[in-house]
This record gives C-alpha cells, structure tokens and sequence, in this order.
C-alpha cells in the first residue's frame, strides 16, 4: 500500500506543517517512511518532531505514528477491532509534576483480536508513563 506522488506545493505544506523542523535529509527520510508504512502525512497519521533542533551535535528527528496511523496499519491485517471501552487511567498525586502536571502512572486498554477461527479475543496493552514520557 503506498501513497500517492504528491505535488511539489503539497510537499512543501507537508514540510511546513506536519514535518516543520526537518532538514532535507530528515525530510526524505519521514517521506519514505510515510511511503512504506502507507500512511498519510495530510490525515496527520504519521508526523515527524525534531529535538535539539537548534544543537547539531544533539538533533535527533523522531517519526510518530498517531492513533489514526496505528489503526490504519492495524485494520489491514484483517483481524483487528478497536477498542470496546475506555482506557483505564491509573494517577498517583505523589507522581504530579511540571513534567506529569496529572500525575498520570499508566494506562491501558483491552483491544481484539480475531483468530483463524473468526473468533475475537481480548488482549490487554497497558503503557507505563515512565517508560513513554519524552522527558
């Protein structure tokens, strides 16, 4: 699955929006991946941040893929459903900060998955904010 060729003024609102900060290189390689993962820059499915876009020596480009993106990539596989109910949010007050201003602790959440058979199973994911925070 790919993406169309895109116009050279819809790459430049691409690079102007949801690819701001990249450099030539880092530009390309956000495009490719977009290309590869089928995923469309202008539904904000995938996007690209750059850190220490100002220190040469510590800039780091990363590719994020949305919820939208995610789902998109998932419901090509055929045996995905999303979510049935809420995430379930665990706060802590001694974990607020001026990073976690919620104290948030994790998440999780049960999504489905369909088996040879046809039948759905839950399976369960849950994210630390430790481990995920960008800080």
């Amino acid at each position: 699955m790919g993406l169309p060729d895109f116009t050279p003024a819809q790459l430049t609102t691409i690079k102007n929006t949801v690819a701001k900060d990249t450099n030539h290189l880092e530009f390309d390689l956000f495009m490719n991946a977009a290309r590869s993962y089928g995923l469309d820059p202008f539904r904000k499915q995938i996007s690209a941040i750059v850190f220490n876009k100002d220190k040469g020596d510590r800039r780091q480009m990363a590719i994020i893929v949305g919820r939208d993106g995610l789902r998109s990539i998932a419901a090509r596989c055929g045996d995905y459903r999303p979510a049935s109910g809420p995430a379930a949010i665990v706060y802590d007050e001694s974990s607020k900060s001026k990073t976690n201003p919620k104290g948030i602790v994790s998440v999780g959440i049960t999504l489905f998955k369909q088996d040879k058979q046809g039948e759905w199973h839950p399976v369960y994911g849950e994210a630390f904010w430790d481990e995920f925070a960008p800080v």
